[in-house]
């Protein structure tokens, strides 16, 4: 393909992004201008138009990616798994004791147990106790994916208590998931830039939710693993441990648009075409993830898509617009300052908002730079869509936490020592503020 064709290719995409985000912007308009203020209108334009700038940032990336002029790293470099390991224990540690010194500062009674076990926590342990049930509150459990709570009744028949084998689950899992992360980095970045990734994994305001009984740290695992396959071009082993993360969120799903985007692009560079026909293949080991959880409602529910009838009658939870999501958090916002409700105000608005509005930014910056994949930055556009894109969002900055390429994007923002310095000492203060707020049971979810 001539540069003029692709450059042409290129303004053709972008012109048909432009209209089509357009579209979508004032229909979303027309359908909803009773029910929100300016204030709103506004936000939602503000995201709308951010997200647009990032997707056009990416179709010169998509266009290079799937040229000849593409190109392939993935050379092994030796891990240094000791230094891994002291820092995610030196994290986890710190992660550990702040709960402990909290409730001295604040001369708390909170157990250690209560601390930890909450929000969607208990549903997790719940289900591994007792699987999917059809009576009582638990029935609504059924919206939870499988994998996390299967893992932790396994460790359970070892430990014989539930508490501790989630907690380990999710910090082995953790531990697991930073050592390919670096393996991951490394394909890609000097050793400088990968560890500065590592550190702003652990540094990123919601990284506590690594080491909590959620499924955070499990999936965490399985996408790093995934995408360090994917990168040494083991397309089967990728797309089968991306059917483990798609049976344990419903976003594992998502690993399907870095994996195709790198086999065009290696299958664009490779002389033997005929090979890639069973690598294309893989792809649909992916959905069959998500296929099993589905089953899994059929059996317990008779209705394979029950999940999303209890996501909305009990959290009026479905997918809609990324952008109709900070409308309605602006609107929640002034409402809970209007009538004071410091718990969801802090817990849930502001962190939902400023994670919604950074990301992008973030993105867009990152844009800019070299070094950014298209595969990578595929994957948060896909991500963020559906991940923000809620009715009812409650947990943005925890969803957000395991989309690797926002911290990639930050890491590559911090290209000097000073922006480095200020990047971190931020997303350490706004850590412990927001787990602060998590120990204080104060709706972080």
């Amino acid at each position: 393909m001539k540069k003029l064709d692709v450059k042409k290719l290129n303004n053709m995409l972008a012109i048909i992004l432009c209209v089509l985000f357009l579209g979508v912007y004032i229909y979303w308009l027309v359908t909803n201008n009773s029910k929100y203020e300016w204030y709103s209108v506004v936000a939602g334009a503000a995201s709308c138009t951010l997200f647009l700038l990032c997707a056009l940032k990416f179709v010169p990336m998509l266009t290079k990616a799937w040229s000849k002029d593409s190109f392939y790293s993935g050379a092994e470099h030796k891990t240094p798994y000791e230094k891994i390991a002291l820092m995610f224990l030196i994290s986890r540690i710190i992660i550990f004791i702040l709960p402990l010194v909290f409730n001295a500062i604040f001369s708390r009674n909170t157990s250690y147990y209560n601390i930890w076990v909450q929000g969607d926590s208990p549903h997790y342990i719940d289900i591994a106790k007792e699987w999917y049930v059809t009576e009582g509150d638990a029935k609504f459990f059924i919206v939870f994916f499988p994998m996390y709570p299967i893992l932790i009744k396994a460790l359970s028949f070892i430990t014989g208590e539930y508490f501790i084998s989630s907690m380990l689950v999710s910090n082995l899992c953790s531990f697991v998931g930073f050592v390919f992360a670096y393996k991951l980095f490394i394909c890609d970045y000097d050793e400088k830039t990968a560890w500065r990734i590592m550190r702003y994994i652990i540094f990123f305001p919601a990284a506590f939710f690594l080491s909590s009984p959620m499924s955070e740290g499990t999936f965490f695992m399985l996408t790093m693993m995934s995408m360090y396959y994917l990168r040494k071009r083991n397309y089967f082993i990728s797309c089968v441990i991306a059917f483990f993360a798609a049976f344990t969120r419903s976003l594992g799903v998502v690993l399907l648009v870095p994996i195709f985007i790198e086999l065009v692009s290696d299958c664009v560079q490779s002389t033997d075409k005929k090979k890639f026909i069973k690598y294309f293949a893989c792809l649909f080991i992916v959905p069959l993830g998500t296929l099993a959880y589905l089953y899994i409602n059929y059996s317990v529910w008779s209705n394979p898509m029950q999940f999303t009838v209890f996501q909305w009658e009990h959290w009026h939870q479905k997918l809609g617009l990324f952008f109709n999501t900070i409308a309605y958090q602006f609107r929640y916002m002034l409402s809970y300052i209007d009538k004071p409700n410091y718990n969801a105000l802090f817990g849930i608005s502001i962190p939902n908002i400023l994670v919604h509005i950074s990301s992008l930014f973030i993105m867009f910056f990152a844009g800019r730079k070299k070094g950014m994949r298209a595969s990578y930055y595929a994957y948060f556009l896909a991500y963020f869509i559906i991940a923000i894109g809620t009715t009812w969002l409650l947990s943005g900055p925890r969803y957000l936490l395991t989309c690797f390429p926002l911290i990639i994007g930050l890491a590559l923002i911090a290209d000097s020592k000073k922006k480095d310095i200020a990047i971190s000492t931020i997303m350490i203060l706004l850590q412990v503020v927001y787990f602060g707020l998590y120990i204080a049971k104060m709706q972080v979810y």
